[in-house]
């Protein structure tokens, strides 16, 4: 693994007294150094190692690291902004080499185990790859998705020898009531950014370094490091830009892989949809309490060309909130239910739901609440006729009770057999004498056959619409105050648009 000159600096012995010269490296562009002689050939892109006492006889050269042993570094060499580390102590030559080959040495197995994680197929577990980062710089990691709920945290502890260790919490959970909405008005402003950042939000005063995440270029949530344990050093930042780019294909196969795992809830959920039984325990873990109510929802792109793929969004929805929704695939549909308490009321995840659809370019058809799973596929066609109409992100089946109710009523009977003789007789003296007597039943019934809103809808005088209510009162022979006769007439022009 390649490092850098302030790596070097902060992880030789502390005994060992360092100073850099030249550009800062905020890359990983040093691989293990070469021994240098005064007649070593030196290549761009390599690092050496050499004595200070050498230095006069060597030309500084563009693109190369140094790192020399005692002192004094000349000025030409203090003057080339070459990067340049020099190491005094009471060390020996050797003594350096073999401290600096020892970190290089902790660096390869560090990296090792990244990658030996990160190709783990049924194994694989991104808690263990927080671990390895958490270890590495002894500060805390916090990954939280779209809507600010962490759903991993490290956490230090010290055990009964005094040793501080780390654990991985995976249970998502909300942050501090007092830090959300200040978390959330600079979320807005910071997820945009594709490379690491100091997060201008503090907490307690600790800085926070950060990596928002786009597996397959989707802002998905994002990783930060805190320097809760200890202030960063000047090293942490180039390997955190390391780790982070191994999260975030970490991330995406964990995404990956609850997408693509037979989950318990994903059986259940399955089983549901094709009306086969299941178990006393998957009927036990679906029990709902008092206090809980159950949304069906159906997902539909809404941009095919710009849209998040159904198997990675699946897995999105089940990552980020698997406490109140699980989803399937199936027959092709991202089809989930949500799960939410009814005292905290439904506003707050359907407001979470929304953001996370509109940013990945979905829209959902969603039905009224229910409580018994034996109403699943009743609500299941509320949620798809929902989606079939919809008109925004979230499409409530509540909003299309009505026009459900016409379409039910016209699927084997057609509209035009669903109509009154009375109504026949006004649309044909409309067609005979070019007149409006059809449009102004539909506006007086609109406004609650109330004359003055009637007649100013239509723009003519009060005397002359009734007139018009006197002539369509002839040609309808029907009474309009009788609830029923007007229940229907409102239907019909229901029907009609």
């Amino acid at each position: 693994m390649n490092l850098n000159l302030t790596i070097l600096k902060d992880y030789l012995p502390p005994e060992l007294q360092t100073r850099l010269y030249g550009e800062a490296q905020d890359k990983l562009v040093c691989s293990r150094p070469f021994l240098c002689e005064a007649d070593t050939s030196v290549i761009t892109g390599n690092t050496y190692l050499l004595r200070a006492e050498l230095l006069p006889f060597i030309t500084p050269v563009s693109g190369c690291s140094f790192i020399c042993v005692g002192s004094p570094v000349p000025f030409n060499w203090q003057e080339s902004g070459i990067s340049l580390l020099q190491i005094n102590g009471s060390s020996s030559f050797t003594s350096v080499f073999n401290a600096i080959c020892h970190i290089y040495d902790f660096f390869d197995h560090w990296d090792f185990m990244l990658h030996k994680e990160l190709e783990k197929q049924a194994d694989y577990e991104i808690q263990d790859i927080l671990r390895l980062g958490a270890e590495l710089f002894k500060n805390q990691i916090n990954v939280i998705d779209h809507s600010l709920s962490i759903i991993f945290e490290t956490v230090w502890e010290t055990d009964s020898h005094g040793k501080r260790k780390v654990h991985i919490d995976n249970t998502p959970h909300t942050m501090r009531p007092n830090m959300t909405e200040s978390i959330k008005n600079v979320c807005n402003l910071e997820r945009r950014i594709s490379v690491p950042y100091i997060s201008s939000l503090k907490d307690n005063n600790f800085r926070s370094y950060c990596n928002n995440l786009f597996p397959l270029g989707y802002f998905t949530g994002c990783i930060s490091i805190t320097e809760t344990e200890h202030p960063f050093r000047d090293s942490d930042f180039s390997l955190a830009d390391y780790f982070f780019s191994v999260f975030q294909i970490a991330f995406e196969k964990h995404l990956r892989s609850v997408s693509s795992t037979n989950t318990y809830e994903n059986n259940v959920l399955q089983k549901l949809l094709r009306h086969q039984p299941l178990t006393p325990n998957e009927q036990k873990e679906l029990i709902l309490s008092d206090n809980e109510e159950l949304y069906c929802f159906k997902l539909h792109e809404t941009n095919k060309t710009s849209c998040m793929p159904k198997e990675y969004m699946h897995a999105a929805l089940y990552s980020f909130v698997p406490q109140i929704l699980t989803s399937t695939i199936y027959h092709q549909h991202i089809i989930g239910l949500l799960k939410i308490p009814k005292q905290e009321g439904s506003s707050r995840t359907f407001l979470s739901f929304k953001d996370m659809l509109e940013r990945m370019n979905y829209c959902a058809g969603i039905s009224n609440s229910f409580s018994r799973l034996e109403q699943l596929d009743e609500c299941l066609i509320q949620a798809d006729y929902s989606l079939q109409n919809s008109t925004q992100t979230l499409n409530f089946f509540t909003n299309n009770i009505v026009s459900f109710l016409l379409h039910e009523c016209t699927t084997r009977i057609s509209r035009e057999l669903l109509t009154t003789e009375a109504l026949r007789r006004v649309i044909a003296y409309d067609a005979r004498k070019n007149t409006e007597y059809l449009h102004t039943l539909q506006v007086y019934l609109e406004n609650e056959m109330n004359i003055t809103p009637t007649a100013q809808a239509l723009f003519i005088h009060r005397s002359s619409l009734i007139k018009r209510l006197n002539k369509l009162t002839d040609l309808l022979q029907d009474n309009l105050s009788d609830p029923k006769t007007k229940l229907y007439y409102r239907l019909w022009f229901e029907l009609k648009q």
